[in-house]
Protein backbone atom coordinates (compact mmCIF):
# COMPACT_ATOMS: atom_id res chain seq x y z
CA UNK A 1 0.00 0.00 0.00
CA UNK A 2 3.10 1.89 0.51
CA UNK A 3 4.54 1.96 -2.72
CA UNK A 4 1.02 2.55 -4.34
CA UNK A 5 0.87 5.70 -2.37
CA UNK A 6 4.98 6.68 -3.42
CA UNK A 7 3.69 6.24 -6.68
CA UNK A 8 1.09 8.31 -6.88
CA UNK A 9 3.23 11.12 -5.04
CA UNK A 10 5.66 10.81 -7.41
CA UNK A 11 3.61 10.56 -10.56
CA UNK A 12 1.39 13.82 -9.50
CA UNK A 13 4.84 15.66 -8.75
CA UNK A 14 6.19 14.67 -12.10
CA UNK A 15 3.17 15.68 -13.91
CA UNK A 16 3.12 18.81 -12.28
CA UNK A 17 6.59 19.30 -13.10
CA UNK A 18 5.87 18.46 -16.79
CA UNK A 19 2.78 20.84 -16.95
CA UNK A 20 4.97 23.81 -15.70
CA UNK A 21 8.32 23.35 -17.89
CA UNK A 22 5.58 23.40 -20.92
CA UNK A 23 3.64 26.98 -19.72
CA UNK A 24 7.04 28.16 -18.65
CA UNK A 25 8.25 27.30 -22.32
CA UNK A 26 5.36 29.09 -24.09
CA UNK A 27 6.22 32.21 -26.21
CA UNK A 28 4.58 35.37 -24.61
CA UNK A 29 3.18 37.36 -27.28
CA UNK A 30 3.17 41.19 -26.77
CA UNK A 31 0.45 43.34 -27.98
CA UNK A 32 0.07 47.45 -28.90
CA UNK A 33 2.80 47.13 -30.70
CA UNK A 34 2.13 46.24 -33.83
CA UNK A 35 2.75 49.59 -35.61
CA UNK A 36 6.41 48.15 -36.10
CA UNK A 37 4.68 45.74 -38.82
CA UNK A 38 4.58 48.95 -40.80
CA UNK A 39 7.90 50.38 -39.46
CA UNK A 40 9.61 47.27 -40.77
CA UNK A 41 7.63 47.56 -43.65
CA UNK A 42 9.08 50.74 -44.72
CA UNK A 43 12.59 49.88 -43.34
CA UNK A 44 12.58 47.80 -46.22
CA UNK A 45 11.12 50.07 -48.84
CA UNK A 46 13.84 52.85 -47.41
CA UNK A 47 16.48 50.54 -47.98
CA UNK A 48 15.55 48.86 -51.67
CA UNK A 49 18.62 48.43 -53.59
CA UNK A 50 17.36 47.38 -56.57
CA UNK A 51 19.53 47.82 -59.26
CA UNK A 52 16.61 49.61 -61.63
CA UNK A 53 16.03 52.41 -58.75
CA UNK A 54 18.53 54.61 -60.10
CA UNK A 55 18.33 53.73 -64.07
CA UNK A 56 14.51 53.32 -64.87
CA UNK A 57 11.21 55.55 -65.04
CA UNK A 58 9.02 55.99 -62.31
CA UNK A 59 10.52 53.23 -60.75
CA UNK A 60 8.47 52.14 -57.61
CA UNK A 61 8.35 49.29 -54.88
CA UNK A 62 5.13 47.63 -53.10
CA UNK A 63 5.08 45.67 -50.22
CA UNK A 64 2.52 43.79 -48.56
CA UNK A 65 3.17 41.68 -44.91
CA UNK A 66 1.54 39.24 -43.16
CA UNK A 67 2.09 39.96 -39.58
CA UNK A 68 2.74 36.72 -36.95
CA UNK A 69 3.36 38.26 -33.38
CA UNK A 70 6.05 40.12 -31.41
CA UNK A 71 7.68 39.01 -28.72
CA UNK A 72 10.46 41.05 -26.23
CA UNK A 73 13.39 40.14 -23.74
CA UNK A 74 15.29 42.29 -22.22
CA UNK A 75 16.69 44.18 -24.85
CA UNK A 76 14.79 44.11 -27.83
CA UNK A 77 11.44 43.62 -29.43
CA UNK A 78 10.84 40.76 -31.90
CA UNK A 79 8.75 41.12 -34.84
CA UNK A 80 7.87 37.78 -37.09
CA UNK A 81 6.55 38.64 -40.49
CA UNK A 82 5.75 37.09 -44.04
CA UNK A 83 6.66 39.58 -46.51
CA UNK A 84 5.87 40.18 -50.06
CA UNK A 85 7.80 43.09 -52.40
CA UNK A 86 7.62 43.45 -56.06
CA UNK A 87 9.07 46.22 -57.83
CA UNK A 88 8.17 48.24 -60.88
CA UNK A 89 9.33 50.76 -63.28
CA UNK A 90 7.77 52.17 -66.70
CA UNK A 91 10.22 51.22 -69.77
CA UNK A 92 10.76 53.43 -72.83
CA UNK A 93 7.33 52.40 -74.07
CA UNK A 94 5.31 53.25 -71.39
CA UNK A 95 4.74 49.79 -70.47
CA UNK A 96 5.00 48.69 -66.89
CA UNK A 97 8.19 46.37 -66.24
CA UNK A 98 8.97 43.97 -63.45
CA UNK A 99 11.76 44.87 -61.26
CA UNK A 100 12.76 42.29 -58.26
CA UNK A 101 10.93 40.93 -55.53
CA UNK A 102 10.67 38.27 -53.26
CA UNK A 103 8.35 36.53 -50.91
CA UNK A 104 9.73 35.54 -47.46
CA UNK A 105 9.79 35.16 -44.01
CA UNK A 106 11.53 37.82 -41.61
CA UNK A 107 12.51 38.60 -38.08
CA UNK A 108 13.09 42.31 -37.05
CA UNK A 109 15.08 43.36 -34.08
CA UNK A 110 13.51 46.58 -32.26
CA UNK A 111 15.34 48.49 -29.70
CA UNK A 112 12.82 47.76 -26.33
CA UNK A 113 12.35 51.31 -25.80
CA UNK A 114 12.48 52.86 -29.56
CA UNK A 115 10.62 52.18 -32.73
CA UNK A 116 13.46 51.34 -35.19
CA UNK A 117 15.05 48.83 -36.56
CA UNK A 118 18.09 47.61 -35.72
CA UNK A 119 18.85 44.51 -37.64
CA UNK A 120 16.75 42.01 -39.64
CA UNK A 121 17.24 38.40 -40.22
CA UNK A 122 15.78 36.05 -42.78
CA UNK A 123 15.97 32.00 -43.51
CA UNK A 124 18.91 30.54 -45.52
CA UNK A 125 18.56 28.91 -48.42
CA UNK A 126 18.10 25.28 -50.46
CA UNK A 127 18.53 22.53 -47.25
CA UNK A 128 18.83 24.76 -44.27
CA UNK A 129 16.07 26.72 -44.90
CA UNK A 130 13.77 25.04 -42.62
CA UNK A 131 16.80 24.23 -39.70
CA UNK A 132 17.06 28.48 -39.91
CA UNK A 133 13.24 28.92 -39.77
CA UNK A 134 13.09 26.71 -36.48
CA UNK A 135 15.79 28.39 -35.08
CA UNK A 136 14.79 32.29 -36.19
CA UNK A 137 11.07 31.60 -35.05
CA UNK A 138 9.21 30.82 -31.70
CA UNK A 139 7.93 27.23 -32.44
CA UNK A 140 4.41 28.45 -33.24
CA UNK A 141 5.50 30.55 -35.54
CA UNK A 142 7.56 28.65 -37.67
CA UNK A 143 5.62 25.89 -37.79
CA UNK A 144 3.43 28.67 -39.63
CA UNK A 145 6.03 30.12 -41.91
CA UNK A 146 6.77 26.25 -43.21
CA UNK A 147 3.42 26.05 -44.18
CA UNK A 148 3.31 28.60 -46.09
CA UNK A 149 3.49 28.16 -49.97
CA UNK A 150 2.11 31.53 -51.60
CA UNK A 151 1.32 35.10 -50.59
CA UNK A 152 -2.14 36.90 -52.03
CA UNK A 153 -0.36 39.75 -53.84
CA UNK A 154 -3.93 41.67 -54.76
CA UNK A 155 -3.15 44.71 -52.22
CA UNK A 156 -0.15 45.08 -54.30
CA UNK A 157 -1.85 44.85 -57.86
CA UNK A 158 -4.20 47.52 -56.46
CA UNK A 159 -1.59 49.73 -55.15
CA UNK A 160 0.34 49.34 -58.67
CA UNK A 161 -2.84 49.96 -60.49
CA UNK A 162 -3.29 53.40 -58.49
CA UNK A 163 0.36 54.35 -59.01
CA UNK A 164 0.24 53.67 -62.05
CA UNK A 165 -3.20 54.89 -63.73
CA UNK A 166 -1.65 57.65 -65.51
CA UNK A 167 -0.69 55.09 -67.89
CA UNK A 168 -3.11 53.85 -70.66
CA UNK A 169 -2.11 50.03 -70.32
CA UNK A 170 -1.50 48.90 -67.21
CA UNK A 171 -0.69 44.87 -68.02
CA UNK A 172 2.85 43.83 -65.84
CA UNK A 173 5.03 43.04 -68.18
CA UNK A 174 8.18 40.41 -67.81
CA UNK A 175 11.36 40.14 -69.19
CA UNK A 176 10.06 37.30 -71.51
CA UNK A 177 7.30 39.46 -72.95
CA UNK A 178 4.61 37.62 -71.25
CA UNK A 179 1.59 39.82 -68.77
CA UNK A 180 -0.32 39.74 -65.95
Amino acid sequence: MKKKNYLLIFSAILLFTLLMLRFATRTKFISGSDQLYDIAVQYLLDHDNSPHKTTEKDYQAFADYEGFGITEDNEYRYAYMWILDESFYVDENNKIRVGTGGSMPYKFYFKKDADEVVKYEIPKDGTEYAPSIKRMFPSSVARKMLKISSFDDSKIKAQLKEHYNYLEDTEIYYSDGSTR
